[in-house]
């Protein structure tokens, strides 16, 4: 597949005068048809879509911007927002540890636009929806009353990397996120699902300083919903009536205790008399459980719609205060993996 191709006009240092960043130096990224009248930028080509302009990959502007070795980047102008290799250059950018604003007929955001389209979309189906609500494109002064934030963010992982390949990547993308949350006045409680999870959930812990009990992440909740969607395929019954877990890190290091596995009310190994494999097949199902997102992301990419469900129910037993029982990250890391070894995070956690 081709690489996304940019119209960039020019590319320059300045002084940025607004936004989250005014003051601060920063490279400009001016791509044509912009429509700003700044006083930092010569904008005789404004809303002139023949105007000279370079064609760019996202690698070439990636590159244009580390040479000048300034960390904050200001994308400006309306032609990017509109384009499908805008998320691709702005998650370049912020991997190689850059700050990002994009500019466009006065909003300041990431991808701001693609943000309004999402809402809009979603707020289609409102009518069908259970309950009454509002769906907007926010910003992080919206987080100031919220109750819970999911923080969903981050570089996406890519095939054949580990999770654990994503955190230097995904570390600068959460310190650009989290401080301007309590900055808003949040006093909430963060839920995590970024990767590695796990590490990402004690990033956000030290980043907010908040309590550890405002702080966690999806942990092995999904990996032990595969578990009990792969043991009901195998036993042919529901998943609700399997019972079993993943525990230890998200990732590769995770494993299955098959001692406290059951089938309702019936330990695993009971089975193991009429299935002289069983124990092999059930190592096999786990090995499946572990390399399953490599699998997904290898066919479409990303994962998306089994994390999404796994946080509605995180998010339903924090709001409802269920005290459900998940096997969640907690914080600091190391409790966290130690109450995955000898039992589970409740939550919300006490």
């Amino acid at each position: 597949m081709s690489e996304q191709i940019f119209n960039v006009v020019e590319h320059f240092a300045s002084i940025n005068g607004e936004g989250v960043r005014a003051g601060e130096l920063a490279v400009f990224v001016r791509f044509r048809g912009c429509n700003l009248d700044c006083s930092y930028c010569d904008t005789r080509w404004a809303n002139d879509v023949n105007a000279k302009a370079a064609k760019m990959s996202v690698s070439d502007i990636v590159k244009a911007v580390e040479d000048v070795k300034i960390d904050n980047v200001t994308l400006t102008g309306g032609e990017p927002l509109i384009q499908a290799g805008i998320d691709k250059l702005i998650a370049q950018l912020l991997i190689s540890g850059r700050n990002v604003e994009i500019e466009t007929n006065g909003s300041i955001d990431i991808n701001k636009v693609r943000a309004k389209g999402e809402a809009a979309d979603l707020s289609h189906g409102l009518p069908f929806a259970p309950s009454s609500m509002s769906i907007y494109a926010g910003d992080y002064s919206d987080c100031s009353n919220a109750d819970l934030v999911v923080i969903c963010a981050g570089a996406p992982q890519l095939e054949g990397e580990s999770r654990r390949d994503l955190l230097k990547k995904n570390y600068n993308v959460f310190k650009s996120i989290v401080n301007p949350i309590i900055a808003s006045g949040f006093n909430g409680v963060f839920l995590v699902a970024s990767n590695p999870v796990d590490v990402m959930t004690q990033i956000v812990y030290e980043l907010s300083g908040f309590p550890a009990n405002r702080v966690l992440g999806s942990g092995t909740t999904l990996d032990s919903a595969r578990l009990r969607h792969m043991m009901s395929d195998y036993f042919k019954i529901n998943p609700r009536n399997v019972h079993a877990y993943v525990i230890g890190e998200h990732g590769d290091s995770e494993f299955v205790p098959w001692s406290n596995a059951s089938i309702s009310v019936i330990p695993l190994n009971e089975f193991g008399k009429n299935r002289p494999t069983l124990m092999e097949d059930m190592q096999k199902i786990a090995v499946d459980v572990k390399e399953s997102a490599y699998e997904i992301i290898k066919a479409k990419k990303a994962t998306y719609y089994g994390i999404g469900m796994v946080l509605a129910r995180l998010t339903r037993a924090i709001l409802f205060d269920e005290n459900s029982i998940f096997t969640v990250s907690t914080c600091p890391v190391f409790s966290a993996l130690t109450s995955s070894y000898f039992g589970f995070s409740v939550c919300p956690l006490a």
